[in-house]
C-alpha cells in the first residue's frame, strides 16, 4: 500500500502506475477535510470512507473534501469507467455561481455514488452538482444539498447534458429568488426513484 498525503497527489501517482482505484482515508477522525480542488482523472476511481487502517465504512469514517473555490470536484472529458464514491464534498466559499461538483463533456462512465454533496452559501447562484457541455454522468445513491443564494439548485443540467439521476435524496436549498431540486435547460436527463425537495424558496 502506497500512502500519499493529498487526493490529487494520489490520483497522479495512480495514473503513472496504471492503478485504477484510489482509497482515501478520513483525516483526524473526521475532524479535518482535504482542502483541495479534486480534479478527476479518466480511469482513476476514488473511494472514500476508510479509516486510518483502511477499513471501509462510509458512515463511520467520513472522508471530507472542502474548499471555498468555484468548485470542489471537477471532471472534464471523462469517457471511461471512473467512480467517485463515499465522500462528503462541501463548497465552503461564497463565490458567485459556485458548485460542489462540476462536470464538462463526460459520459455515463463517470459515476458519482454514495456521496454527500453540499454547495453552501453563494453570492448569487449556488449549485450542488452542475453538468455542462453535453455531460452525461451517472448520479446515484447520493445525498445532494444545495445551499443559499439568489437561485439555488440541487442538480443543474445545461448545454445538451443528459445525466442519469437515480435513487438520490435531493434538496434544492433556499434561493431568495428560486430554488430547484433538479433544473434542466437544453438538456435531457433520465430521472428515476429519487426523493426530491424543491427547497424553501416560495418560487421553487
Amino acid at each position: 500500500v502506497m500512502t500519499v498525503r493529498t487526493i490529487n497527489g494520489a490520483i497522479s501517482r495512480a495514473a503513472a502506475l496504471d492503478v485504477k482505484n484510489v482509497r482515501v482515508a478520513w483525516r483526524d477522525s473526521g475532524a479535518t477535510a482535504y482542502s483541495e480542488v479534486v480534479v478527476v482523472r479518466p480511469g482513476v476511481s476514488l473511494y472514500g470512507g476508510y479509516s486510518a487502517t483502511f477499513v471501509r465504512n462510509v458512515s463511520s469514517f467520513p472522508t471530507l473534501v472542502a474548499r471555498p473555490d468555484a468548485y470542489v470536484v471537477y471532471a472534464q472529458n471523462v469517457f471511461v469507467a471512473t467512480t467517485v464514491d463515499g465522500f462528503t464534498i462541501t463548497n465552503t466559499g461564497s463565490l458567485a455561481g459556485k458548485q460542489a461538483i462540476k462536470t464538462d463533456t463526460c459520459s455515463s462512465g463517470l459515476t458519482f455514488s454514495t456521496n454527500v454533496v453540499n454547495s453552501g452559501s453563494a453570492a448569487t447562484s449556488s449549485y450542488a452538482i452542475r453538468n455542462d457541455s453535453s455531460s452525461s454522468p451517472t448520479i446515484s445513491n447520493n445525498t445532494i444539498n444545495s445551499g443559499s443564494g439568489t437561485d439555488s439548485y440541487g442538480i443543474y443540467n445545461a448545454s445538451f447534458s443528459s445525466p442519469t439521476i437515480s435513487n438520490n435524496t435531493i434538496n434544492g436549498g433556499s434561493g431568495t429568488n428560486a430554488s430547484y431540486g433538479i433544473y434542466s435547460t437544453s438538456s435531457s436527463p433520465t430521472i428515476s426513484s429519487n426523493t426530491i425537495s424543491g427547497g424553501s424558496s416560495a418560487n421553487g
